[in-house]
């Protein structure tokens, strides 16, 4: 069943010598990840080391500090969980040229990459398929990869919950586990120092994680929110004043836990079927609608890339008078009149995350409001 988890695949033979490297950037994590798995199972059909590469661009980019932060953190223990392996690991700074410099200079024999639905990420792929050694692109983010879902974009959770659903036992069943590599590999350690560094000027002093990071992390949230929130999720899930999110998003975001590991633990919880339902429905559905909209619409990114009807409404209200302007500044430091989206900003400005129903509500009212 890996191949339907295989999103693209130059089919060429790997080079006569080197490392199997696995390009990670959405999965950091060793338990059920298909793409480290395939990597491996490649290395060992043609006797070869195995490694881990992450690229780490020169800038945060849009990531917030809190992002960075978190990601670096679940990054480094990534990396000693690979060395227990046997499986090797490279931080390479810089763009593409950077990487495929490392990869000559380390004779990689075959490279395989998570894939992304994002137009970057694509392009890098693209370019990495041409090479003349084996490349492939494997969906391990997602329960039902995206390709198989749905061959089209869905414009709704409704269209798409039934493709979804109905194949979901099926990509459950397959479990991916990592075992200790037998073929030794020496790298250099990662300079860790320098990688924090990258982002020195951009990081605020007082800088706050709420969140554990991290790969172990994960899994304690989710037995947390198993055995404290899942009871009532279903009625409480969209009560910000409530605590009853799940608390896993930042975990299936960076890939350090796997969604399909979540959906496992909490159907075989003891709870209502209801609040089961809910937490897929969350979990997988809306998650996996996302990755299908940014996968087959190219505009993606821009109000050109939403459905006609939201494009009419938004221009018919173009004009319309804004009883409240604020400036950029008050905007980002939730200075505006309404307590209910002073406080969603704030919880994004502080932790690095807004609450799942508060996220809609920002969005409509900051349409509401001009600058």
């Amino acid at each position: 069943m890996i191949e339907q988890r295989i999103q693209s695949d130059n089919r060429k033979s790997p080079a006569d010598e080197g490392p199997v490297v696995y390009w990670a950037s959405r999965d950091l994590r060793t338990a059920d990840n298909a793409a480290l798995w395939y990597a491996q199972q490649l290395a060992l059909r043609h006797n070869r080391s195995l490694c881990v590469l992450f690229r780490l661009h020169s800038s945060m980019g849009y990531r917030s500090a809190q992002h960075f932060d978190f990601m670096l953190a679940g990054l480094q223990e990534f990396a000693q969980a690979l060395g227990l392996l046997g499986i090797g690991f490279l931080l390479v700074t810089g763009d593409d040229v950077e990487v495929r410099r490392k990869l000559l200079e380390i004779k990689a024999s075959a490279l395989i990459l998570d894939f992304s639905p994002l137009r970057g990420p694509r392009k890098t792929a693209d370019t990495f398929l041409k090479s003349p050694f084996t490349v492939a692109v494997v969906d391990a983010h997602n329960i039902v990869p995206v390709h198989q879902a749905s061959a089209k974009q869905e414009y709704a959770a409704r269209t798409i919950r039934p493709k979804i659903t109905g194949q979901l036992d099926d990509f459950l069943s397959q479990r991916f586990t990592v075992s200790k590599h037998p073929v030794e590999i020496t790298l250099q350690p990662a300079d860790w120092e320098a990688a924090y560094g990258y982002i020195a000027a951009e990081r605020p002093a007082d800088l706050v994680i709420i969140e554990e990071p991290g790969e172990q992390a994960g899994k304690k949230q989710l037995a947390e929110f198993i055995d404290a929130r899942l009871h009532g999720y279903a009625e409480k899930r969209n009560d910000p004043a409530d605590d009853m999110q799940s608390g896993l998003s930042p975990y299936f975001h960076f890939g350090m836990l796997s969604a399909a590991d979540a959906v496992r633990a909490v159907s075989s919880a003891r709870a209502s079927a209801r609040d089961k339902a809910a937490f897929i429905e969350e979990a997988v559905v809306r998650k996996e609608l996302s990755d299908n909209f940014c996968y087959y619409n190219p505009l993606f990114d821009s109000l050109d890339g939403a459905p006609d009807w939201a494009q009419k409404t938004l221009a018919e209200h173009s004009g319309d008078i804004r009883e409240h302007v604020y400036s950029y500044e008050e905007f980002n430091n939730a200075e505006t009149h309404d307590p209910a989206w002073n406080a969603a900003q704030k919880q994004m400005a502080t932790t690095g995350k807004m609450h799942g129903y508060m996220r809609m509500y920002w969005a409509k009212k900051d349409t509401r409001m001009d600058s």
